[in-house]
């Protein structure tokens, strides 16, 4: 069995804990999560302990969830069972990037970077109070070494410990003499642990840490809803702003959406915040009912015309887990979808077909959050808290905090606010109109099984309907159903399907559908990022037609972000999104 009492004694663990509210910790090394479990275990068992531990571990690659019990079964004593069980059932699939992960009530969370470990260390957005290397850099050239040190020293606060353990007082000192680095001369040896207390002032990271936990957000689609709950679970007061009630709301009538994953031959930031997305919403609201969030699987069909490209390679080039996406032929996409279907493509078995009113509804249903609603104008700063008012001046709510999350109006309030001139991307945000429409799923047999896309898409039934869309209608001056559009969504679903469904000649009094609009943004990333110096008031803005794909995500990074927490995404994408 392993033991970390060397490591804890220098830590001073559990100790520590009493005197803070929170304690993180990296863990550079993380292999099978062997500290991860013990640092757990002493957590539950001390008698005054942090309301919050952060365990970030860096791994290159993960094993399966069945070998990751096995192994732990045999390496672990038998009082660590029920910790090994519960990070098993959460263990996640072999994908590149961060993934996170909440137990006891979400005092205890893990974060896990998963890629090269310089790089991904590198990547990390975190306040450390001790980051653990691993022994294998004895064994590292010199120049790497320090660079690795460099990185870590970053991650600390100040008076943060940086640790190395070795199996042995003796190979620990050889290696220590063997080293001509100033850096590890600014260390101590004990017991086997080399350790340095950094002095210096804290990285340039952005965090903030805001009390008392009250917010207001405006907008109640998918990412005011989203953000809502992110912070709702972690205690948080919320109140959330909706320029319409829930009647004529911006998903009224919306029967299904979809919540697909998204590949890219050189895997770029679109496809990895495509992937953080949906593995953090299936996370987030995996416990959530089939009717409302319904992992089904989607089909994206190579295309017959346009911009071909040779799916099977994109797949095989990225070296993905079969249950994350895997190519499939016609027979067996047939299979899948349950209609026959005339070419294959790419299977993703963890897409979700979601009933956006149900859904929106479930998560600000929360006791934490209240909803009203009111037409937001702009936001004005007086003293510690940000006051939000109506177009006559009226002030409508004020909080130390809020985020302003209502699609193409997000620029508006800012512009009214005086606050736009600033953040050039966000003022060339513009609005994209859409149609979808709905068909009898006896039109096609009773629909697909699982949700078909390539140019447009077919979703499976919902209260005997079909979804199927959609259009993009620029420079829209409002968007309503017409039979128009609903030619259009009826061609592009007899292209996927490969059969005539309907006549396509429908009676305008007979068409049924839904439109909205979309917020987009040049190049198609959202903006997720803070408006002010001290990060109490945000945008969440140009989610265009990835809405549900980034809600979560952007919940979970600005809740993260308010408090203090290790950020769930990697520092490059950060970078992207959160300039607004």
């Amino acid at each position: 069995m392993i033991s970390f009492a060397p490591l804890f004694s220098e830590l001073s663990v559990p100790h520590v804990w009493a005197a803070r509210n929170e304690y993180t910790i990296v863990d550079a090394s993380f292999g099978d999560g062997h500290l991860f479990l013990h640092l757990w275990d002493a957590w539950h068992r001390a008698p005054k302990r942090c309301s919050r531990l952060h365990v970030v571990g860096v791994v290159p690659r993960l094993v399966d969830s069945r070998t990751l019990r096995a192994r732990l079964l045999q390496t672990c004593s038998p009082e660590l069972g029920s910790y090994v069980d519960q990070l098993v059932d959460v263990w996640p699939l072999d994908l590149l990037g961060i993934h996170r992960f909440d137990f006891a009530g979400m005092q205890v969370t893990l974060t896990l970077a998963v890629g090269h470990e310089a790089t991904m260390l590198g990547r990390l957005s975190v306040r450390a109070d001790a980051v653990v290397l691993p022994p294998s850099l004895r064994t590292d050239p010199a120049a790497e070494v320090d660079a690795i040190f460099a990185i870590a020293s970053k991650l600390l606060m100040p008076g943060g410990k940086l640790l190395m353990p070795w199996s042995s007082v003796g190979q620990a000192a050889d290696a220590l003499n063997d080293r001509d680095s100033t850096l590890w001369k600014q260390g101590a040896l004990r017991d086997g642990i080399w350790s340095r207390v950094d002095p210096r002032t804290q990285s340039s990271l952005s965090f903030s840490c805001q009390s008392p936990r009250d917010a207001v957000v405006v907008g109640g689609g998918f990412a005011g809803a989203g953000v809502a709950f992110a912070l709702a679970l972690r205690g948080w007061t919320v109140r959330v702003l909706e320029g319409s009630s829930a009647l004529q709301g911006p998903h009224k009538g919306h029967l299904a959406a979809a919540l697909t994953p998204m590949l890219t031959r050189d895997d770029d930031i679109r496809a990895r915040l495509s992937r953080a997305g949906t593995l953090r919403a299936h996370h987030r609201w995996g416990h959530l009912s089939t009717e409302v969030f319904e992992q089904c699987g989607a089909l994206q069909l190579s295309r017959t015309s346009g911009r071909v490209v040779d799916l099977e390679s994109v797949v095989s080039g990225l070296r993905l887990p079969s249950e994350w996406a895997r190519f499939v032929d016609a027979k067996q996409a047939s299979a899948i979808a349950g209609l026959t279907l005339n070419r294959g493509g790419i299977y993703f078995p963890m897409a979700v077909r979601v009933q956006p009113e149900a859904f929106i509804h479930r998560l600000l249903s929360r006791t934490e959050i209240s909803r009203r609603v009111a037409r937001v104008h702009r936001v004005n700063r007086r003293g510690a808290v940000w006051q939000v008012l109506d177009e006559v001046g009226q002030v409508l709510d004020e909080a130390p905090v809020v985020i302003v999350a209502a699609a193409g109006a997000t620029q508006d309030i800012l512009s009214s606010s005086g606050l736009l001139s600033d953040h050039a991307r966000l003022r060339t945000m513009h609005q994209l109109g859409g149609e979808i429409t709905y068909i009898p799923e006896g039109a096609i047999s009773g629909g697909p099984h699982c949700i078909v896309s390539g140019d447009g898409y077919v979703l499976p039934a919902v209260g005997g309907q079909c979804v199927t869309g959609s259009s993009y209608l620029h420079g829209a001056e409002r968007v309503c159903v017409t039979p128009s559009g609903a030619r259009e969504n009826l061609q592009r679903a007899n292209g996927l399907l490969g059969t005539q469904l309907v006549d396509t000649d429908l009676d305008p009094m007979t068409t049924n559908g839904w439109a909205g609009w979309r917020a987009v943004l040049p190049g198609r990333l959202p903006a997720m990022g803070a408006v002010d110096e001290d990060r109490s008031l945000w945008a969440l803005a140009g989610f265009a037609s990835r809405g549900l794909t980034w809600s979560s995500l952007a919940g979970d990074l600005v809740a993260a972000a308010l408090n203090s927490e290790p950020l769930p995404l990697e520092t490059d994408i950060i970078d992207k999104i959160s300039q607004i």
